[in-house]
């Protein structure tokens, strides 16, 4: 199923379909073995049925495309016998040895300039070596430019969707720890407005006569919310807060009801209805 998955990334990648972000993210944790997110299959599912044809048509244009012909073989020539370069210009080996006094002289001096040469060069070396005591050296160390880091309520709807994590109330309730300072999306109605506190209720899930789940959110400068705006976005896990506490009626109940509920502050809510 992974193999199947990452070639639906690739291919919407290379087509450029959907949110590049996003399926990059996906790319990166599929390549790494990293849990999936059931949101994010079905993000991959939705872009694949509706770009199949796309999809399909390059699949096929690929396969059907001919291998390249390989390049013709360069025969290897070796290089002619140097014995035999010497006799084409005319000298056989016994004429290596009809002027014996002009060689010695020849290698004396190719030895004296050898010499020479190798003097010259320890001189320069030494003088360079003196310089460079004589001179301190300082080395400028380059400069690191320290990333400005976004926050939450800098960040675009799409670089919120990638860091947003899978949730539901009860495992929210169950394991606070795993969800503190993670964003996730909600969906709800305003059940209740606390403007001197910068807070509302937002219920999750309504019953049939009362709000069976809610959590307390903490409003963005927002305070035109109103009881039944029905509001979705984004927003950041902070604690759980036991209902009643700060005079908050809710259930019936004022304080120390020992029933808690999550609080949450806003990063970006859109009114559906108002």
């Amino acid at each position: 199923m992974a193999n199947s998955l990452l070639d639906d990334v690739n291919e919407l990648l290379r087509l450029s379909y959907g949110d590049e972000n996003r399926l990059e993210d996906i790319k990166r944790r599929l390549e790494d073995g990293l849990t999936i997110y059931s949101s994010d299959i079905n993000y991959l599912k939705k872009l694949v049925e509706n770009h199949k044809d796309e999809i399909q048509e390059n699949t096929g244009s690929k396969n059907n495309e001919p291998e390249p012909e390989p390049e013709p073989y360069e025969q290897y020539q070796p290089e002619p016998d140097p014995v035999l370069r010497v006799e084409s210009s005319g000298f056989s080996n016994d004429d290596k040895s009809i002027f014996p006094e002009e060689q010695s002289e020849t290698k004396k001096t190719a030895k004296t300039a050898g010499v020479i040469i190798l003097s010259t060069l320890v001189l320069i070396l030494l003088a360079s070596f003196a310089m460079a005591s004589d001179t301190a050296t300082t080395i400028e160390q380059p400069k690191v430019t320290i990333p400005k880091v976004k926050s939450f309520n800098q960040m675009s709807d799409s670089e919120l969707s990638v860091l947003a994590v899978d949730w539901n109330f009860r495992d929210l309730l169950r394991s606070e720890d795993s969800y503190l300072g993670k964003i996730i999306f909600v969906d709800g109605t305003v059940s209740n407005i606390h403007r001197d506190l910068d807070m509302m209720n937002l219920c999750i899930n309504m019953g049939s006569y009362s709000c069976d789940d809610f959590m307390f959110v903490n409003v963005n400068g927002i305070t035109t919310w109103l009881e039944n705006d029905r509001l979705s976005g984004y927003v950041e896990v902070k604690k759980l807060t036991e209902t009643g506490s700060n005079n908050v009626f809710t259930k019936g109940e004022w304080v120390g009801s020992g029933e808690y509920v999550p609080r949450v502050k806003e990063i970006r809510l859109i009114c559906s209805n108002c």
